[in-house]
C-alpha cells in the first residue's frame, strides 16, 4: 500500500525467504486459500509487510501449471523430461478456453511447446432422457451410483459413450450395462465352475494345432483378431470402440464356442481333448482381462486373482497382451460367420413356425454350389447340433424343393377355353400331387395338356407353369443367397424325443433351482398322466437318468424331494421332483 509494488512469488522457497514469519511458511498443509492469506511478506520495493491479493483468477487457470508444478521441473528435470509431454489429456469442451489453453500458453512460454500429444473433449453428462443434472433439482450423486450399480459400470457407461455424443446417464441405462458386463463374468464363471471340478494343469501347455477342433482354431484366431482391434483403438484413445469390439467378442465367446463345445467340458474319457478347451477358453477369458482391465478394474482383478493370477500379483501389473503367432485367419473367420448364418436362418424359420428347438427335426437342406459346401461340411456337426437337426443335405439345384404346378393363363387361355376359364382354374386347384406331376411334365415337354373333366387337350401356353416350395418344407435364404429349407413334418419318433428333450431341460432347470452344484448326483420323479409322453420317458429312462446324473429315475410321483414343481410338456401338466443322493 505505501509504494505501490506487486511481487509475484516463484516458489515455496522464495516465500519462505521474503516472509515474516518464515515458521508459519513450514507449517501451511497447502499453499492455497486460506492458509496462505495469512502470510505476509516483506515489499522488497519498501520493507512494509504485505498481505497476499485476495482477489483469485479462475482456477483453471492455475491448473495450467501442472505439468511443471507437480512433476519436478524445478528439483529434477532430467526425470521431469521422461513424463512431458502428455500422451494424452481429456476434460470436458468447456476447458479448450481454460485449462487446455492455460497448460498451451504456459507450456510454451517455459518450453517453446505444447505439454500434450493430444487432447481430447467429451460432451455434458445429461440423464437418461437428455435432460440436464442440476444442482439444484435432479441430479445423481457419484457414490450413490457406484453403490447401485458398481463402479465398473459407471465407468463401462462413460467410456462406452461416444465423445462427440452428450453421455446419456441414469440407473436404467446402467442396468443394461452391467447385464453386458454380466455376460462377460457368465463366461468366467462356466469356465471356474468346471475347472474347479476337473483341475486342469495349464501352467506351460502348448497347444497342438493338429489336434484342435475348427472352432478351438476359431476363437484363438477371433482372439488376435480381438486383441489387434482393441489395440488399435487404445493407441488411438477410442475407448467407446473397444467396447463395441469388446461386446462383440463376448457374445462370440458365449454364443457359439462355449454352446457349441459345452460337453466337452464335462464329458469324461478324453483328458487330453477336455483340456485343449479349457486352454482354449482360458486364452480367451485372459485376453479379455487384460485388455478390460484399464476400463473395468474392479471386474478384471477379481477374475485374475480367482481365475489368472501366477506370478504377477495384479492384472494392473500385467504386459499388455501379444496376438498368439501361427494363427493367422485362413479363412476359418469367413467359414464360422457363414456357418452361423445358416444357424440364425434356420433358427428364424423354426420361430416363424412355432417349433420349438428342443423338437428335433429330420433334415436340414442347403443349396448352394460344391466349394461352399465343402466349407459348410467343416461345421456339420455344430450346425445339427445347435438346430437338433439329425442330418443335413446338400442340393445344387433349389428347385428339388420346390414343386412345379400349372395356373391358367387367363389372357390367353381366354380366347381358347371362353366361358370354361373358370371350371379350368377349379380344375387345377383341385388336382391331385400324381394329377398335376403329369401336367407338369407335359406341358415341360411342349404337348398338349389334358386336365381331368375336359375332354380336349389344349396347348401349354393357356397355362403358366409356377412353383411353390415342396409340403412340409420351409425355406429362407442367407445374406449370400445360400437356400436353407427344413424338413418340418414330425413323425411319431421325432415326437417322442421332443419329449424327452423337453423333459431334461425342465429338469436341469430344477436341479439348478434347488442350488445343486454342478456334479451332484440326485434321485428324480416325474408324474405324467398323458400316456403318450409317460411311455416315451420310460422308453429313454437311461438316457435321462445319464443326462440328469441321477442314481434314481421314475415315474409313479413318489419322492420326498427337496423341491418339485408342475411344468407343461406339449401342453401337459407333468410335475417333476428331485432330491440329493
Amino acid at each position: 500500500e505505501k509504494c505501490g509494488h506487486v511481487h509475484v512469488i516463484g516458489s515455496k522457497a522464495e516465500l519462505r525467504e521474503r516472509a515474516v514469519d518464515p515458521a508459519q511458511v513450514d507449517a501451511l498443509p497447502e499453499l492455497h486459500r486460506p492458509w496462505i492469506d495469512a502470510i505476509k511478506i516483506k515489499c522488497p520495493q519498501c520493507g512494509e509487510p504485505v498481505q497476499r491479493i485476495s482477489e483469485i483468477g479462475d482456477v483453471w487457470l492455475d491448473a495450467g501449471i501442472v505439468p511443471f508444478s507437480t512433476t519436478g521441473y524445478f528439483s529434477d528435470t532430467e526425470e521431469w523430461k521422461k513424463n512431458f509431454p502428455a500422451d494424452w489429456v481429456v476434460e470436458m469442451r468447456e476447458q479448450v478456453r481454460l485449462w487446455f489453453y492455460s497448460l498451451l500458453f504456459m507450456s510454451v512460454v517455459l518450453e517453446d511447446r505444447a505439454p500434450y500429444k493430444r487432447v481430447l473433449c467429451h460432451s455434458s453428462v445429461v440423464q437418461e432422457s437428455g435432460a440436464k443434472f442440476s444442482k439444484t433439482g435432479f441430479m445423481i450423486r457419484f457414490d450413490e451410483a457406484a453403490e447401485k450399480i458398481g463402479a465398473d459400470t459407471v465407468r463401462y457407461m462413460y467410456a462406452g459413450a461416444p465423445v462427440a455424443n452428450d453421455v446419456r446417464f441414469g440407473f436404467n441405462l446402467g442396468d443394461e450395462a452391467r447385464r453386458k458386463l454380466l455376460s462377460f463374468w457368465n463366461t468366467y464363471t462356466f469356465f471356474e465352475t468346471y475347472a474347479k471340478l476337473d483341475k486342469p494343469n495349464l501352467e506351460g501347455y502348448v497347444p497342438d494345432k493338429r489336434k484342435m477342433t475348427v472352432t478351438d482354431k476359431w476363437l484363438v484366431i477371433r482372439t488376435n483378431e480381438f486383441l489387434k482391434k482393441a489395440t488399435a483403438q487404445m493407441e488411438d484413445f477410442k475407448a467407446y470402440n473397444v467396447i463395441k469390439e469388446f461386446e462383440i467378442f463376448v457374445d462370440d465367446i458365449s454364443n457359439w464356442y462355449i454352446r457349441t463345445n459345452r460337453r466337452r467340458f464335462w464329458k469324461t474319457g478324453d483328458e487330453a481333448d477336455k483340456t485343449l478347451a479349457y486352454w482354449v477358453l482360458f486364452h480367451a477369458i485372459n485376453t479379455c482381462v487384460k485388455v478390460m482391465a484399464p476400463i473395468i478394474p474392479f471386474m478384471t482383478e477379481e477374475i485374475w486373482q480367482k481365475l489368472t493370477r501366477r506370478v504377477t500379483p495384479s492384472v494392473h501389473l500385467a504386459d499388455w497382451p501379444q496376438p498368439l503367432e501361427g494363427f493367422e485367419d485362413d479363412g476359418v473367420l469367413k467359414q464360422t460367420a457363414d456357418a452361423r448364418e445358416i444357424i440364425a436362418v434356420a433358427m428364424r424359420l423354426r420361430n416363424e413356425h412355432q417349433i420349438k428347438v428342443r423338437q428335433p427335426l429330420s433334415t436340414l437342406y442347403v443349396a448352394c454350389d460344391d466349394a461352399e459346401m465343402d466349407k459348410i461340411r467343416v461345421f456339420e456337426k455344430n450346425i445339427l447340433d445347435e438346430l437338433n437337426i439329425k442330418q443335413l443335405i446338400h442340393v445344387t439345384d433349389p428347385s428339388v424343393l420346390e414343386d412345379s404346378f400349372l395356373t391358367v393363363n387367363f389372357r390367353a387361355a381366354g380366347a381358347v377355353l371362353k366361358q370354361n376359364v373358370n371350371k379350368m382354374k377349379q380344375a387345377l386347384e383341385a388336382a391331385s400331387a400324381d394329377e398335376m406331376a403329369t401336367y407338369v411334365a407335359a406341358a415341360k415337354a411342349g404337348e398338349n395338356v389334358l386336365v381331368k373333366g375336359f375332354d380336349e387337350a389344349y396347348a401349354p401356353a393357356i397355362f403358366t407353369i409356377a412353383t411353390k416350395t415342396k409340403a412340409g418344407i420351409v425355406s429362407a435364404e442367407t445374406a449370400d443367397k445360400t437356400i436353407v429349407a427344413l424338413d418340418v413334418v414330425l413323425t411319431d419318433a421325432l415326437v417322442k424325443e421332443g419329449f424327452v428333450r423337453d423333459t431334461v431341460r425342465q429338469c436341469q432347470l430344477l436341479r439348478k433351482e434347488a442350488g445343486y452344484e454342478v456334479e451332484q448326483r440326485v434321485k428324480l420323479n416325474i408324474a405324467v398322466t398323458d400316456e403318450a409322453i409317460r411311455a416315451a420317458l420310460e422308453e429313454n429312462k437311461a438316457h435321462m437318468a445319464s443326462e440328469l446324473l441321477a442314481d434314481e429315475l421314475t415315474f409313479d410321483g413318489s419322492l420326498d424331494a427337496d423341491l418339485s414343481k408342475d411344468v407343461e410338456i406339449a401342453d401337459k401338466a407333468v410335475t417333476i421332483a428331485v432330491k440329493k443322493v
